[in-house]
């Protein structure tokens, strides 16, 4: 899912630089999952979206 997160606001991958051709359905579950990663931030006092994006499952 971060890597769709990075295509939907950064544009990462697209043969356009931006994302493009994005459907509803799609723009609210991305919004959905950054705002949990907005809440899983706060959680652990995180300051970044790189350091949410980077959180490993492993321990």
């Amino acid at each position: 899912m971060v890597r769709y997160k990075w295509w939907f606001k950064k544009g990462f991958l697209s043969s356009t630089g931006q994302c493009f051709n994005i459907n509803n359905a799609t723009r609210q579950a991305l919004d959905e999952f950054c705002r949990r990663q907005d809440t899983l931030k706060k959680a652990y006092h995180m300051n970044t979206d790189d350091e949410v994006d980077d959180l490993s499952l492993e321990k």
